[in-house]
């Protein structure tokens, strides 16, 4: 990560714990803000940028925002995650082209998206989707 531009925002308490820990893993971070990134991939090198955008959400609310439209408009790397109470959740990582389910499901602006409903979670970790049923053998 020590080559990679991470830019952290959102939540003002959650965001300053988030930056604290990567710089005191030697991640150097910066306050998000939508010109920082618009001016990061203004450079001659921005083709060769990694840049990767963290936004922390309040009491584990998740709104699609501009951070996440812009990182992928430019290109970068994004992350979201939150916490409310001893529930928290983060991920999935968003990425360049939309290329993988995951970056989909995170892109969708309805409600739908970010809150699974009870036929598709597992009581057991809420947010998490239902646990498949073992494969039968075929003998």
């Amino acid at each position: 990560m020590s080559h990679w531009r991470v830019l952290v925002g959102g939540a003002k308490k959650l965001a300053d714990n988030i930056r604290e820990t990567l710089e005191s893993s030697w991640v150097s971070t910066e306050a998000y803000s939508a010109e920082r990134l618009a001016k990061l991939f203004g450079a001659t090198d921005a083709p060769h940028r990694k840049v990767l955008v963290i936004e922390a959400f309040e009491a584990g609310g998740f709104t699609p925002s501009e951070s996440l439209v812009l990182s992928h408009r430019y290109g970068a790397f994004w992350l979201g995650g939150g916490s409310s109470g001893n529930r928290g959740f983060v991920g999935p990582i968003s990425h360049r082209d939309f290329s993988c389910s995951a970056c989909l499901q995170s892109a969708r602006t309805d409600r739908a998206a970010a809150e699974p409903s009870a036929e598709t979670s597992d009581p057991a970790r809420p947010g998490w989707p239902a646990s498949r049923p073992a494969r039968r053998s075929i003998s």
